[in-house]
């Protein structure tokens, strides 16, 4: 027996809601796990995220039927239908804006720490030109002296 068309609505709406819970989790954690693991640490954060993006791309397939006439789905419910897709609406709307503060809080720490080690680069490089200036013999012409006289 095939499901009702609202009850399927509100089922990948709740679907999509948990996807984007799982995101937001992800998205705080990624930066812990560079800062704990480094790179190889945030790889394996990055290609969970994109698996569950992934996930969230089939859902959206599965509701575009309902979201390219959302006005019309919309009135086709009941109340208390309207009333839960409203709510599962609202809340997801909330969590994409979680996963957008918290990705832009991420970028803009490894940005910083990019930053910070490319000024720790260039410390070392300036320090290495440096010794590399001290250690150079002096010029002479073959470690004579020469006087006047030749």
């Amino acid at each position: 027996m095939a499901e009702r068309p609202e009850t399927e609505l509100i089922d990948l709406l709740e679907e999509q809601r948990d996807a984007y819970e799982l995101l937001l989790s992800l998205s705080k954690g990624q930066l812990g796990a560079f800062e704990e693991g480094g790179a190889g640490a945030l790889m394996k954060v990055l290609a969970r995220k994109q698996e569950v993006i992934n996930r969230l791309s089939k859902t959206q397939r599965r509701l575009r039927p309902c979201t390219s006439r959302w006005e019309e789905t919309v009135s086709a419910l009941g109340e208390e239908e309207r009333r839960e897709v409203s709510g599962l609406v609202d809340e997801t709307a909330s969590i994409i804006a979680g996963v957008l503060r918290s990705e832009e809080e991420a970028e803009s720490a490894v940005e910083a720490s990019r930053d910070a080690l490319s000024s720790r680069m260039r410390g070392v490089s300036d320090g290495l030109a440096a010794a590399r200036a001290y250690a150079r013999p002096a010029a002479s012409s073959s470690g004579r002296i020469i006087d006047r006289e030749g």
